[in-house]
């Protein structure tokens, strides 16, 4: 289930946040679009975030996301990213 694999690989994009902030001293609620289109073979392509180094080190991460292959075509991904402090 794609939903599922999606929640699971979520939290790995949190040193991505702690990255972006280094240096700071506050922790501002950060929101980014994840879009990607998901290959047959279960690899992510055409990874999509914004831009900015949090965008970035999202879109990497993403990069190495795996998931079950399937038939048909690639499919249309949207995710809505919310980063918080603690």
């Amino acid at each position: 289930d794609i939903s599922r694999a999606i929640s699971a690989y979520t939290p790995t994009l949190a040193t991505c946040y702690e990255r972006a902030l280094r240096g700071r001293k506050d922790e501002p609620e950060l929101r980014l679009r994840l879009s990607f289109e998901l290959q047959p073979d279960g690899r992510p392509a055409a990874i999509e975030s914004g831009k900015g180094r949090l965008a970035e080190c999202v879109s990497r991460r993403v990069e190495a996301w795996r998931f079950p292959d399937f038939q048909g075509a690639p499919l249309q991904i949207r995710v809505p990213l919310v980063f918080k402090g603690a």
